[in-house]
């Protein structure tokens, strides 16, 4: 009788991995009693990630409301609220979500919004005033600094992007 091969003892492969091995195998069925246990590890592994997840987006919906209430002025309140009945719709969807796909294109989306409001709250009193917007994701660019050089040398790529996007204009309105 061929010595039979323990599976459990193998704790080192994933679920899904442990799995895949089985239907696998040569005569999965005699294994497929373990399947439901690795079904509901990958199960609860995807539960843990979709309460981080809606964490997240909720923590970016709530970054979003306090810069756009920080941004706006008293006269803006209507804009302000209307961001917000937004935001909240976005954050009931997030606490509604069961899909890790879902959350992040909330996250684009939140973050759509975000600068949608920003601009509109951005408008200038004095229509004399060339005015330029920019993202400020297009002028601090993600970079992994390391020492003063790298600082130093990141700090006059910002500011010559600044420069080139204030030249020809009297402000430059970064969101």
């Amino acid at each position: 009788m061929p010595k039979r091969n323990n599976f459990r003892q193998r704790t080192t492969l994933s679920p899904k991995s442990q799995r895949s091995k089985k239907l696998a195998h040569q005569k999965p069925y005699r294994r497929i009693s373990e399947l439901p246990e690795l079904v509901q590890a990958v199960c609860d592994t995807y539960a843990r990630l979709l309460v981080q997840k809606r964490e997240e987006v909720k923590a970016e919906i709530q970054a979003a409301m306090g810069e756009i209430h920080q941004t706006a002025d008293v006269k803006q309140a209507d804009m302000v609220q209307r961001a917000d009945h937004a935001l909240i719709e976005k954050r009931t969807a997030a606490e509604n979500a069961d899909k890790l796909t879902s959350l992040d294109a909330m996250k684009i989306q939140i973050s759509n919004i975000r600068q949608q409001y920003l601009q509109k709250l951005a408008v200038v009193a004095d229509p004399n005033v060339d005015t330029v917007t920019v993202n400020r994701s297009t002028v601090c660019p993600t970079m992994k600094l390391k020492n003063e050089a790298d600082i130093d040398e990141y700090l006059t790529e910002v500011k010559k992007t600044l420069m080139d996007k204030l030249n020809g204009h009297d402000v430059l309105h970064i969101i």
